[in-house]
């Protein structure tokens, strides 16, 4: 698989999901359609790039130790024996090892994780804080809950953490500069003027205790509804197909951990930095040149749709997937 080839899958996909005039208004169509261009795409994603830095990333791999203790610290969170593993491992001890890592894991992928790293596996925070291997609902509603859990963050002896999910990679070093603000990531499209999240984070421990123990002292309240109703009234939405709206830009409720700290680092006046800083550094759902983290950004190749055939889609692909090693 190469890029060019990647980009034929894009085109066909997009012709396979054409909105009818039974479904151009549908919003749980358009849902639909972002699911299964987040699942479908991925798999190419990784091939293309274990195929153009695979031999690189295992080279420097072999000679790699994360150091214990750290004032940063990667922390990966995946309970699933999960097919992109072998890269991720490899991707941050490129990006910088320096800085410890924390794995957190379940009970049933626990053995897979210790083989994948080998000798290496002392020398890793192993935390199987999940158990078993419930529905997919469940499994969001666990790592929610999880996240917003003040014992966890407890468990971690770091100033600052990256947090890093299955479908994320970086293109450039990992550097100080980046660990700022209480926290932080991914932009939304939708609503630009939040923290953001999603698949790639960086948190303050400390602000992260502080803020978990003041909205969910009692850690028996689940994390999707923990301090009451909590609203968000966001802008015009970015995210339009034909006049559908994913629910952006009207009043709706926070389920997603990354959706609760957003508001809550809002309504404290805490710290995170301004839209281009976080443009710049992780990609997801604003494209952008040259970015440091990239998460998921194949699930909303919508605003190119018109360009599939293009030289500025053509060159949007190749600097996205180059990593500068």
């Amino acid at each position: 698989m190469d890029i060019e080839s990647f980009n034929q899958v894009i085109i066909q996909e997009f012709l396979n999901w054409q909105p009818n005039e039974s479904n151009i208004n549908d919003t749980d169509f358009y849902k639909k359609r972002l699911h299964h261009f987040r699942t479908i795409f991925e798999p190419y994603v990784y091939h293309i790039l274990i195929k153009k830095y695979g031999d690189l990333l295992d080279k420097k791999w072999q000679d790699y130790i994360p150091p214990l203790e750290s004032d940063k610290a990667f922390v990966i969170i995946e309970r699933r024996c999960h097919h992109n593993y072998w890269f991720i491992l490899r991707n941050i001890a490129w990006a910088n090892p320096n800085m410890s890592v924390y794995i957190i894991c379940s009970d049933e992928n626990e053995l897979f994780i210790r083989s994948l790293l080998g000798s290496k596996a002392s020398n890793f925070h192993i935390l199987p804080l999940f158990k078993g291997s419930p529905n997919r609902a469940t499994a969001i509603k666990d790592y929610n809950n999880l996240l917003t859990d003040y014992t966890f963050y407890e468990k971690i002896n770091a100033k600052y953490i990256l947090t890093i999910q299955m479908d994320v990679f970086i293109r450039k070093k990992i550097t100080d500069d980046l660990f700022i603000g209480d926290y932080w990531g991914a932009p939304w499209a939708w609503t630009q003027i939040m923290p953001g999240g999603s698949g790639a984070t960086i948190r303050n421990v400390q602000k992260m205790i502080e803020l978990c123990k003041l909205y969910r002292p009692n850690r028996g309240l689940k994390q999707s509804n923990p301090s009451g109703k909590a609203q968000l009234t966001f802008g015009k939405a970015q995210l339009t197909f034909g006049k559908a709206q994913l629910t952006f830009g009207k009043e709706e409720e926070i389920h997603g951990e990354d959706a609760w700290f957003s508001s809550k680092i809002i309504e404290l006046g805490w710290k995170y930095p301004d839209i281009d800083f976080r443009k710049r550094t992780i990609m997801e759902s604003i494209p952008t040149a040259d970015p440091c983290i990239v998460h998921q950004f194949w699930t909303y190749f919508e605003v190119f749709k018109n360009h599939f055939h293009t030289e500025l889609f053509h060159n949007f692909l190749y600097s996205t997937f180059t990593i500068q090693i």
